[in-house]
């Protein structure tokens, strides 16, 4: 293709899109978001699913909800990598990375109790009554999912 052909098509596109200005809106306000959804929800299903190891399942309790269902952090460090993704759809953004970095390890599916608990349990660790009530949170919270 020649620079002169590659100009004409830029051009023509151009003045395309500044002809149809209102309805590329309205496709963009309607069709748009619903295809940007569904991809949304298509790389947490992969993602989600990978991470608990082929099902879409938490990895300690086996909770199977989606919406209580997101990545955890094996390490803990998850906070320096929400700032490298910076905080506006911090989600999908994490997602799409780890699908197209051919899922790297260090992650795993929990529910959000089950997170809850880890973060409570990693906490206290160092403090012998509070381990206890940790490691019998998490036995509560196995039995109740």
């Amino acid at each position: 293709m020649t620079l002169k052909s590659t100009e004409k098509k830029l051009e023509s596109a151009r003045r395309y899109r500044e002809e149809h200005k209102e309805s590329i809106k309205k496709w963009h306000q309607t069709i748009g978001k619903q295809r940007e959804a569904r991809l949304r929800i298509t790389f947490k299903l992969d993602v989600l699913t990978h991470y608990g190891n082929g099902k879409l399942v938490c990895v300690m309790c086996g909770e199977s909800r989606l919406a209580c269902l997101s990545i955890d952090h094996i390490n803990g460090n998850g906070c320096q990598e929400r700032k490298k993704f910076g905080g506006n759809g911090y989600g999908y953004k994490f997602y799409r990375y780890l699908k197209k970095n051919d899922y790297p390890k260090g992650y795993q599916t929990l529910c959000m109790n089950c997170q809850f608990c880890k973060a409570f349990l990693d906490k206290s660790w160092n403090k012998v009554h509070e381990r206890r009530k940790a490691t019998q949170c998490l036995k509560m919270l196995a039995g109740s999912c």
